[in-house]
């Protein structure tokens, strides 16, 4: 079992009338950008927060950055694993430290924007308790530094499992997404057992019970990481469809071939970024055959890149 060790010197999490928030920031050697994500927490205009940063066994300084992050607001709390336990592990250990009503999560490599926890804090606790959570748009940073709001579906259709699994994950968990802290003891914690797609399946959890309200306002960054090599992806979905076997088979023959389309979308961009070429091609025409109705830019794109004029995928 992963031992779980807590800094002795924390804080307490501020009082107040509003409702208290537990900022759960799961980090893995990003002792670098630390800081930015909990100064654009600090920089928030709501005081009642608590700042979770758990070290998912980092073997750079990032100990020794939170201990001046500490030093410096003692809202800020820290754990570190012994040994990596991965995204899921990471954020359960701030969830079930977490003191807060709700509990927001941020990833170490992204960042808020002012007015973020006000304005999703506000919704949710105005919200009836059918709503377990709020979300936000939030800017796409590129690695050139380019930013462009990401606009999808779930700007005018309902946030539900089926839409999830089928139009993508358009809700950025790890930077947008507010909750109520009771939610996991209803639907319980990450799945720690998966290797991706934990977000999905928490979600996919989340909305059979709960309804999810979207901000239209854009109040997060999300920085693109690397993309997965394209057997990692793969595997990862064979692992998420065996456990959620009987939720997908819940769904009529259309849809489940919708969701086998996404899934192919997301193993066809792995390996169009990290290769091989003929995985990426085989891949990606799957993701057209189970679900042939694409916006007919798709096409044009990937035949633009069988061509070779467009730069995408690794030829080997």
């Amino acid at each position: 079992m992963n031992r779980i060790k807590q800094d002795a010197f924390v804080g307490t999490a501020a009082t107040g009338g509003n409702p208290s928030v537990s900022v759960v920031i799961p980090c893995y050697n990003r002792a670098p950008l630390i800081p930015r994500a909990v100064v654009s927490v600090q920089a928030q205009d709501y005081d009642n927060v608590e700042i979770l940063l758990v070290d998912d066994g980092s073997s750079d300084n990032t100990e020794a950055v939170v201990r001046d992050l500490i030093a410096a607001d003692p809202r800020v709390r820290y754990f570190r694993h012994e040994r990596n336990g991965g995204e899921a592990a990471a954020r359960n250990t701030g969830i079930k430290a977490a003191t807060g009503d709700f509990i927001a999560f941020l990833d170490s490599d992204d960042e808020w924007l002012p007015g973020k926890l006000k304005a999703t804090v506000a919704a949710l606790a105005a919200a009836p308790p059918s709503v377990g959570g709020v979300a936000s748009r939030h800017l796409l940073v590129e690695d050139n530094g380019t930013e462009t709001v990401v606009r999808d579906w779930t700007e005018t259709d309902p946030i539900t499992c089926l839409n999830l699994l089928a139009k993508g994950c358009g809700l950025s968990m790890g930077n947008t997404l507010v909750v109520r802290r009771s939610v996991f003891a209803d639907i319980g914690y990450c799945d720690e057992t998966l290797p991706l797609f934990v977000d999905l399946d928490w979600l996919c959890r989340l909305t059979g019970k709960y309804r999810i309200l979207m901000l239209p306002d854009v109040l997060a960054k999300y920085y693109k990481a690397s993309m997965r090599r394209g057997e990692f992806v793969s595997g990862a979905v064979k692992k998420f469809e065996a456990k959620n076997a009987s939720l997908l088979a819940s769904y009529t023959l259309k849809d489940r071939l919708r969701i086998k389309s996404r899934f192919y979308n997301y193993v066809s961009l792995a390996y169009a970024v990290n290769g091989p070429w003929h995985k990426f091609v085989t891949t990606r025409a799957l993701h057209f055959l189970f679900n042939p109705f694409q916006h007919p830019g798709n096409y044009v794109h990937f035949l633009l890149a069988l061509t070779g004029i467009a730069p995408i995928g690794k030829r080997t």
